[in-house]
């Protein structure tokens, strides 16, 4: 299985979890005035993706060229786009005027970017393409620089080996 693929399928998995997430502070109006009323239980909740994004993507491998590291989520940037282009037909620039999934060709484009768009309506970022397209290419450069990270730790421990290796045989 290519990365690109494992990495639409960490997607997923990160959306249903952060869907879920969702779901159970929104079953309270006391928990969820308290979480989404305070910028500390924010801050978490909006690291939650980046560090299940950043975890989950060591599954990926590593043997490919380090080149094509931060193009491991291009599938990901590909569906948000296909599935972008009919709500922004439909609907134009007035698509960020209405609220999450008001729109039945907007609902699955945000369906499809539920990590990204919970994190910015928890921010308060305002919701416009520049922020949805910074978002989209989030899970990109955490896949990078994850991999990025793991191929450093690798050669780390290979060097390691092989001075400890040369050590001994003297």
């Amino acid at each position: 299985m290519r990365n690109n693929t494992r990495g639409l399928i960490i997607h997923i998995f990160v959306g249903i979890i952060i869907f879920f997430i969702a779901y159970i502070i929104n079953l309270s109006k006391i928990v969820s005035s308290i979480v989404y009323g305070n910028i500390i239980f924010r801050l978490i909740i909006c690291l939650i993706p980046i560090i299940l994004y950043y975890n989950f993507s060591k599954i990926m491998t590593k043997k490919r060229t380090p080149k094509l590291d931060y193009l491991n989520g291009n599938l990901i940037i590909l569906l948000a786009i296909i599935l972008f282009l009919p709500a922004f037909l439909a609907s134009g620039f007035d698509i960020f005027k209405e609220s999450v999934a008001s729109n039945a060709f907007k609902f699955p484009f945000e369906i499809f970017l539920t990590p990204q768009i919970y994190v910015i309506k928890v921010l308060n970022i305002p919701y416009n393409i520049l922020t949805v397209a910074i978002a989209t290419f989030a899970p990109t450069f955490i896949y990078g620089l994850s991999i990025r990270i793991s191929r450093e730790k690798i050669s780390k421990r290979q060097r390691y080996m092989r001075n400890t290796r040369k050590r001994y045989e003297r």
